[in-house]
């Protein structure tokens, strides 16, 4: 995070069952995904999805965190790497 020696990584996708596209799904499904923050020698993780947000306590300070996409999107008929995943996050001191 600009201008904190706060630092927020993205470790992974712990679950992704968005429909794929070409597929009729009964329902949109969610991906979830893994994020670590750390301050000093504090650490912190949690897993953040699409339909929650999450937040960490780290040396007295709270963030929220904010997932606002994840790439690629599933497809019928392609397994995705795992290392191939980005994701977009937005994260602020509450």
């Amino acid at each position: 995070m600009e201008g904190t020696d706060v630092s927020f990584t993205f470790l992974n996708v712990t679950g992704d069952s968005r429909c794929p596209i070409g597929a009729q799904c009964i329902w949109a499904g969610m991906v979830s995904t893994q994020v670590s923050m750390r301050q000093g020698g504090a650490q912190s993780s949690v897993s953040v999805s699409d339909r929650q947000n999450s937040t960490i306590a780290l040396n007295g300070g709270t963030y929220a965190i904010v997932l606002k996409g994840v790439t690629p999107y599933p497809a019928m008929n392609r397994q995705i790497n795992p290392a191939d995943y980005k994701a977009t996050f937005v994260v602020t001191k509450a």
